[in-house]
């Protein structure tokens, strides 16, 4: 499934029209939508936005991410968004990601007739969410996202929706609970006491020693 589609999918409104159009001058070079700048898309609630960005090979990750990050911060402090004006921004100003399109595979592989950048050496800018969240998601030929791919998308549940249950792996689970006869106590109603009181008398306290020692004995099976 191409990442276009993906967006389609959950409702996401594309920013950016068939020949290239995009009214918002902070995310501009020159006048024009730079070769980097897929997409970007808007929810349908105006309160989240992509950019769907693709660095070239070679390209240095910090100073592509926060040079996007000084573009996303000017729009943010002046920009305007459709009709809703500066408002529609304010809305959505923290909940604004860069996905950053790479390949896993060796060589040279295009997808938008624009070539892909390799796998980053590392992820760290995953880290910084200073300004914008930055998600790294690995993308095929033609714009494809396979399952593990669509699956880093932070609204796709399709994946998760499709998961088997695994009867086997509740039963191991349940195995190193313990039984309502060893800890049945814990579930009891128990009155808050007042700790700092030195008229509290042992069987005033909440828990008793023997449940501290069942409790205990469980923790280190």
């Amino acid at each position: 499934m191409k990442w276009q589609e993906c967006f389609k999918k959950y409702d996401y409104r594309s920013l950016i029209t068939e020949d290239g159009v995009l009214d918002i001058g902070m995310f501009l070079i020159d006048g024009k939508v730079p070769g980097e700048l897929r997409q970007i898309y808007e929810s349908k609630y105006g309160d989240e936005l992509f950019l769907i960005l693709q660095p070239k090979p070679g390209t240095n990750m910090n100073t592509f991410c926060t040079s996007w990050d000084d573009h996303i911060m000017a729009f943010v402090n002046f920009g305007e968004l459709r009709e809703g004006g500066h408002e529609a921004v304010k809305k959505l100003q923290y909940n604004i990601t860069q996905i950053i399109l790479y390949t896993e595979k060796k060589g040279i592989c295009e997808t938008g007739n624009l070539p892909l950048m390799n796998r980053p050496d590392s992820f760290t800018e995953e880290k910084s969410v200073s300004v914008s969240r930055k998600i790294f998601i690995p993308c095929g030929s033609n714009d494809n996202f396979d399952s593990d791919s669509r699956i880093l998308l932070p609204f796709w549940y399709d994946e998760l929706k499709g998961e088997i249950f695994n009867q086997e792996n509740e039963e191991n689970l349940t195995s190193l609970l313990p039984d309502n006869g060893t800890a049945s106590f814990l579930c009891k109603e128990r009155i808050k006491i007042d700790h700092r009181a030195r008229s509290n008398s042992a069987d005033q306290l909440n828990f008793t020693e023997e449940e501290f020692v069942a409790v205990k004995g469980w923790l280190e099976l």
